[in-house]
This record gives C-alpha cells, structure tokens and sequence, in this order.
C-alpha cells in the first residue's frame, strides 16, 4: 500500500500513473490526493470511449469496471433517453433506449468533476493523439498540495509542459 513509502505522509514528488485501460481503482487516486506529490494521470479516453458506447449503457462487468474506476455509478448520468423512443403508458422502463452524446466532451467534463472532487488543482491536459489525430490518452497534471504557493508553482510548471506536449513540441 501507498502508507509503507517513506515520503507518503510528508515527502513531496511526482507520481506519474499509467492505469492498463480502466483496471485502475479510484480508491488508488483517493490515497495519492492525500500526499503532497503532483500527479500525472494519463486517462485512457479511447477506452473510456469504447467502454462508454454511443448506443447503449455498459452492464454487467462492464457497468462494474466503470464503477471502481470513477469511485461512482454516476457515470450512468453520461447516458440520456433519446428523443424519439418516449415511453408511453404500456412501455417497459427497462426497455428505454439510453444514448450517450457524440463526442468525448461530456466523458472529460464527467472525469474532471470527479478529479476535482478529491484534488486541490486539477489543469487542463495535454492531448496524446494517434496519427489520425483522435486523442488516445488525456495526460492530466493534479495537484494533491493545498498550499497556495506550492499550487502556482507546480500550475506554472504542468502548464508550460502540457502547451509543449498539446504543441507538439
């Protein structure tokens, strides 16, 4: 566990965290927030997104891995009732037709409520794309530090090495 490493109470770093798809737990991000080490999560928004299908909500194990990853079943909310499937008087509610938005926009806005829920500073992230340009991963700095000068210095830092990275330098 993170609370046998020296510096985990007072030390201060930087941890870089390299989840393998979404087998990351929550719980994990809850015990770095509580150091003074900045983090670097690198998101794995492709499977994110293949995981949170346009056309319907996962179940199962699925619906399970999203829970332990977001430390919340609230990710459900990313899935709305179409328009055209209104239930009427004799429809079943199991049946209703869930979609969830094109695009990724409401899947980062959802992962960074939860990110801001347990970190001082979360920064916007740095966009690690394919060739074709679709971003494959988010790199996220997160601040755990709630020390008003040790957040700017450590802002300043991540946002001019995230405009290099999102610049392609």
């Amino acid at each position: 566990t993170l609370r046998r490493i020296p510096w985990y109470q007072n030390g201060r770093g930087v941890t870089f965290i390299d989840p393998c798809a979404l087998q990351m737990k929550w719980s994990t991000l809850q015990c770095f927030s509580q150091t003074l080490s900045d983090v670097w999560l690198l998101l794995p928004i492709e499977a994110m997104r293949r995981v949170l299908a346009k056309e319907s909500m996962p179940t199962g194990a699925l619906a399970r891995t999203l829970d332990e990853f977001f430390g919340s079943s609230d990710w459900r909310s990313l899935y709305l009732d179409s328009a055209e499937n209104q239930l009427s008087l004799f429809d079943d509610l199991n049946e209703r037709a869930l979609r969830r938005e094109e695009g990724d926009r409401a899947i980062v806005a959802y992962a960074e409520t939860r990110l801001n829920l347990i970190f001082s500073k979360v920064l916007e992230p740095a966009y690690l794309r394919k060739e074709n340009g679709v971003a494959k991963f988010l790199l996220y700095p997160l601040i755990s530090n709630h020390n008003k000068r040790a957040i700017e210095v450590a802002s300043r830092i991540a946002m001019d090495l995230v405009s290099k990275i999102n610049r392609g330098c």
